[in-house]
């Protein structure tokens, strides 16, 4: 009995090991088509800021930068920054569902990615207000001078409103020492 038990934690050992390295083996495949992306986005974030920037040439940056980070989830799955950077491009896209399911992923991943929880509390904050604004708007005609007392009268806008607080909770948690010059949280 000792020895098909030792046998047995030799053999998981063993699978774990192998699964180790079949993960590296993705993740060096996955590496270049990684990098590649991150270029093309930080590319097309710095081109955004500069006074001569053609709207049309930053898009295709990130349209290309979202090519790549594709490719690399396609040979690693499991690439959480993968999906975090893929997310990044589609919120500058516009594509904020897209994004939305990617900062999901991200997070499924990598449970303690704070930036893929601050960028999802961001973006749920605003569907938020987008959707309050909304019921304002249609009640009243025009924009109203104030926010009223409760900003998030539809329930669907308080439910997105308190996700987004859980995001921005789990952000800090996960990332207490996050600041300005972490790259994901600047960009």
């Amino acid at each position: 009995v000792r020895e098909q038990e030792r046998q047995k934690r030799a053999a998981e050992k063993k699978g774990q090991a192998t699964a180790e390295q079949e993960r590296e083996q993705r993740m060096k495949a996955a590496r270049p088509h990684y990098e590649a992306g991150f270029k093309k986005f930080y590319d097309a974030y710095t081109l955004l800021h500069l006074p001569e920037c053609d709207v049309r040439q930053v898009e295709d940056r990130y349209r290309d930068a979202i090519e790549d980070f594709t490719r690399a989830m396609d040979r690693a799955a499991d690439f959480a920054d993968a999906y975090f950077l893929r997310a990044k491009c589609q919120i500058a896209l516009g594509a904020d569902r897209r994004a939305e399911e990617d900062l999901g992923e991200a997070i499924r991943l990598s449970p303690s990615h704070g930036a893929a929880y601050y960028e999802r509390g961001k973006l749920r904050f605003l569907r938020a207000f987008v959707t309050a604004s909304g019921a304002l708007f249609s009640r009243a005609g025009d924009a109203p001078r104030t926010m009223p007392e409760d900003a998030f009268p539809s329930p669907e806008a308080r439910l997105l409103r308190t996700e987004s607080e859980s995001d921005f909770e789990n952000a800090v948690y996960h990332a207490p020492n996050s600041s300005a010059k972490d790259e994901h949280f600047v960009m």
